[in-house]
């Protein structure tokens, strides 16, 4: 078992290479970061609130989508995020949520 521990945490030559090899054709997954000063997600269509995306939040990586909250006049009225407790489920919104980048979710797995 010790061994094995050893090997996870110290990886060889060979299982670095063989890990480049595997990661070469894949994204960069740093250049699909979208600033939230620049672009919001895209609500759904006839709906107020957005697909779950991956956020970066006060240093957290987090599930969130975004909602827009119609008020009493345009002044009350906004976007909100809220973070999602379950991919498609219930969440939680806080006017503190200031996420400052986010990106799609990846694909589901398919299984073979």
């Amino acid at each position: 078992m010790l061994k094995l521990i050893e090997e996870i945490l110290n990886p060889t030559q060979w299982d670095r290479e063989l890990s480049d090899a595997w990661h070469k054709d894949l994204p960069d997954v740093n250049s699909c970061w979208v600033d939230c000063n620049k672009r919001l997600p895209d609500l759904i269509k006839d709906k107020d609130y957005s697909e779950n995306v991956l956020a970066w939040c006060g240093g957290q990586l987090m599930v969130m989508c975004l909602f827009w909250v119609n008020g009493v006049d345009e002044h009350d009225s906004g976007y909100i995020w809220c973070q999602s407790y379950y991919l498609d489920g219930e969440g939680q919104s806080d006017d503190d949520y200031a996420p400052t980048h986010w990106m799609p979710l990846p694909k589901e797995p398919s299984v073979c």
